[in-house]
């Protein structure tokens, strides 16, 4: 067995769960706070038999994708307050991470 711990932002969380819960897998979400943005996140932590683990991250990589944004960056010296424009940057963010972890075990209690 493998856990596959999923962290993904809160934006493409629901759908993910969604098409998990669909597709018969079972999966515990955990509030989270991640990345460079520090905004609020999922992890999912998702049992699954070991021949499953690719598909199910096929299941992310179609429910969790990236996308740009532009984000207004702290300025790191004195000549970025001449110029607002240097402390915007556009970044790729959403997607996830996808962590496959060996698992003993899973007890039900």
């Amino acid at each position: 067995m493998k856990l596959l711990l999923v962290v993904v932002q809160d934006r493409g969380a629901r759908r993910l769960h969604e098409a998990l819960v669909a597709a018969g897998v079972g999966c515990t979400a955990l509030a989270s706070c991640s990345g460079l943005l520090r905004e609020s996140s999922q992890t999912l932590l998702v049992p699954v038999a070991d021949e499953q683990v690719e598909a199910v991250v096929e299941l992310v990589r179609r429910h969790a994708r990236p996308r740009e944004q532009t984000v207004l960056l702290p300025a790191v010296d004195l000549r970025a307050f001449a110029d607002p424009a240097s402390q915007v940057e556009t970044i790729q963010v959403g997607g996830a991470q996808v962590f496959v972890l060996a698992l003993e075990q899973v007890v039900r209690v």
